[in-house]
């Protein structure tokens, strides 16, 4: 484009006012025409939004051109929604219909709902062959009837517990087999047709529900720089801290457990190239399928889908169609892109690392973008998906300012499995609260809908931004991570500030599942919607209050990783009672008057060390919140008479009712748990040891331990 020096330079002998005003309005004429001509010569497979820009000569941290992002190309297919009650009367008018018009349909598939209720049947079978194995324990040895009474209660308890998760599992088949799911149908009109009026007729027939176009996506990137030479972002979210708070395969943390199972992270994008050398070891397998054997083992659908699926139709700008496949290439770099900030290997002394703890994150490669560029019906299938295998976390780093009730229906289907989707808000400068954006936008409790910030935690200059849409902030300006061809490259856009989030929610739900002493002191969660807000609320409460954000999202707050897992932590210590526990030696009086304040403590380990042999001690523990209110005073009564007890030959040992050690010298294999109200008496000269590193006699929430010692506890085995 010209510059205004030269376009004027023959009429400087104007007044300068005049001359002003002129270039002023040439110049916008100008502008305006040359954007227009370079929307109708933009091709999306050449300037895919994520591709290094060879041209690029300053930082993305400027505010970019928005308008050399292309729009996508206007939907050439219909998505309906089939009439709930469809008559064979209705059936036939339809069928009909569409002969009559010469248009082509596609059945969309819907959820797999067999599929997961079998899943949970499966769960039920191995929780049956959990209670027989219990019914069959210890029943080769020879054990007096004290000891068989005291094993048959251990057995009870133990059987209830998985009576219970049964419970909870039948409830779930039940909803799903009583969850109905919508009949959807791709319909393409003949060439010549305007979509609208098609729409029009549609959605007066009687057998539909709703027809809406089916709408083309986009990815959610920026072109990027290359300049910079570190990973910023991580610093900027405390990343590193965060991971040096979490249990791993070597932890050197007394009392904690490695994180066992890998969260499945399902990555719906233009693909991943899983050869990467940062990302090969982090992929996702289909454990029920056998590689290149061209069978559907599993019986989903999909053969030799063993790392996900390509389920792309989009080709040449979506004007041609072209076929799915089992391979999800990534042909762009976005996917790659979008995968390495999520769940890159640490520790590997390659390349970079994810948001990823000792490879405990797993990506499912899910494609429905090819160029950059997928249909809203490629979406549903690729959800539908990871639905349907077990995906924990959806990314979703791309959009459109079409409203799909179709695509909003199989996300709220994800909700109702308590699947969390991460989603961009958007790169177009607007405020999301005007103009919607989805998937983003949806309103769905699941849905965590993310903007970007720069390196000087400002709202990146392309951002988009919504003060009652947009939930939480992450960097997404000159972000490095993996590229196509294994190589490693620098990222701007939210498309790249959404996997971050993506990756901390993966770590939170790893953490909350397996970080020691949580499930003992927060109880299951089952219902998939509380799990969602528990989950949102350590992302959202856990982030950096910034004053650059305030009325810009609905949190003003940036991603922090560390904050997050710490509120984790804080919560298994603020879940606990604050305990005052109380020592007499004789009966504790209801207002402690002659009774000594041992020591004040959230503590999950107690022992009182200042127990003296010969001597009989009574305990009185009293809760208190962080408000300073108690509960009742508990304490030592007198009326109760105490049976004699042993511990178990395995396991913990779980006291339910007062009683006293009957053996002078005891062992106890595992913890001892002490019920509320109950009370165990270890007599006097008595010694019982607890076979762990520290022994620990674990604290409830839910009501208090009281020990009588006339004895010792003491480390160590028989």
């Amino acid at each position: 484009m010209m510059s205004m020096s030269k376009k004027f330079s023959t009429k400087i002998y104007y007044p300068l006012l005049i001359a002003i005003i002129l270039a002023s309005g040439l110049f916008w004429y100008a502008e305006k025409k040359a954007i227009s001509a370079e929307a109708k010569t933009y091709q999306p497979l050449v300037k895919l939004a994520v591709q290094k820009s060879t041209a690029a000569k300053k930082s993305t941290t400027t505010k970019p051109p928005a308008q050399k992002v292309s729009p996508p190309p206007d939907p050439s297919e219909i998505i309906v929604k089939l009439n709930p009650k469809l008559t064979a009367k209705k059936k036939k008018a339809m069928t009909d219909y569409y002969r009559t018009k010469g248009y082509q349909t596609e059945n969309i598939k819907t959820l797999n709902k067999g599929k997961l209720i079998n899943d949970l049947k499966d769960d039920v079978k191995e929780l049956e062959v959990q209670r027989v194995k219990l019914r069959n324990k210890n029943n080769s040895q020879t054990f007096n009837v004290q000891d068989k009474a005291k094993l048959s209660k251990e057995k009870v308890a133990e059987e209830q517990k998985i009576i219970d998760k049964e419970k909870s599992i039948t409830e779930s088949i039940n909803d799903l087999e009583n969850l109905a799911l919508p009949e959807l149908q791709k319909v393409k009109p003949q060439k010549g047709k305007k979509i609208k009026d098609v729409l029009k007729e549609l959605n007066s027939q009687s057998w539909v529900d709703y027809a809406e176009p089916n709408y083309v996506i986009k990815s959610e990137g920026l072109p990027n720089d290359s300049r910079l030479a570190d990973q910023w972002n991580l610093t900027t979210i405390h990343a590193a801290e965060a991971w040096d708070s979490i249990p791993n395969s070597n932890s050197q943390f007394p009392n904690s457990n490695p994180i066992p199972n890998s969260t499945i992270v399902a990555v719906i994008d233009t693909g991943i190239e899983s050869s990467h050398e940062d990302l090969s070891n982090n992929i996702w397998n289909n454990q029920g399928e056998i590689p290149n054997n061209g069978i559907d083992d599993d019986n989903n659908g999909y053969i030799d889908d063993i790392q996900g699926y390509d389920f792309s139709t989009c080709k040449v700008g979506c004007s041609e169609i072209k076929d799915r496949t089992n391979n999800p290439a990534d042909d762009t770099g976005h996917g790659t892109a979008v995968a390495g900030i999520i769940a890159a290997q640490t520790n590997n002394g390659l390349g970079m690392a994810g948001l990823d703890k000792d490879n405990n994150i797993k990506l499912m490669n899910l494609k429905f973008m090819n160029e950059g560029l997928g249909k809203t019906t490629d979406a549903i299938d690729a959800i539908r998906y990871a639905i349907e295998n077990h995906a924990q976390v959806i990314n979703a780093s791309w959009g459109s300012t079409n409203y799909s009730e179709a695509l909003r229906e199989i996300l709220s289907l994800a909700e109702s499995q308590g699947i969390l989707v991460i989603a961009a808000c958007g790169n177009s400068q607007t405020n999301n609260d005007q103009t919607p954006h989805y998937p983003s936008g949806y309103g769905l409790s699941n849905i965590i809908s993310v903007a970007a910030t720069d390196q000087n935690d400002n709202l990146a200059s392309f951002s988009n931004y919504g003060p009652n849409s947009v939930d939480i902030a992450a960097p997404g300006v000159n972000i490095l991570s993996t590229a196509k061809n294994n190589q490693y490259n620098y990222f701007s856009g939210t498309s790249f500030s959404a996997p971050q989030v993506a990756g901390t929610v993966a770590l939170i739900i790893a953490t909350m599942e397996n970080y020691p002493n949580y499930n003992l002191i927060n109880q299951e969660v089952t219902d998939p919607l509380i799990k969602i807000q528990q989950i949102k609320n350590y992302i959202l409460l856990g982030a950096d209050n910034l004053a650059s954000l305030q009325d810009k999202i609905v949190s003003n707050r940036r991603l922090n990783v560390n904050k997050a897992i710490s509120l984790i932590q804080d919560n298994i210590q603020s879940s606990l009672p604050h305990y005052l526990i109380y020592r007499a030696t004789s009966t504790i009086n209801a207002d402690l008057s002659n009774a000594t304040l041992l020591t004040s403590t959230t503590d999950l380990n107690f022992a009182d060390t200042t127990a003296k042999p010969g001597e009989n001690y009574y305990y009185a523990i009293v809760a208190e919140n962080s408000n300073g209110e108690r509960s009742d005073i508990l304490v030592n009564p007198e009326q109760i008479e105490f049976s004699s007890c042993l511990p178990p030959a395995v396991g913990d040992w779980i006291i339910e009712q007062s009683c006293t050690l009957e053996s002078p010298e005891a062992w106890a294999p595992a913890n001892v748990i002490i019920k509320p109200w109950a009370v165990l008496t270890i007599p006097k000269d008595y010694v019982l040891r607890i076979n762990l590193r520290e022994y620990r006699l674990l604290v409830r929430q839910d009501g208090g331990v009281l020990i009588k010692f006339g004895g010792t506890v003491k480390q160590g085995k028989k």
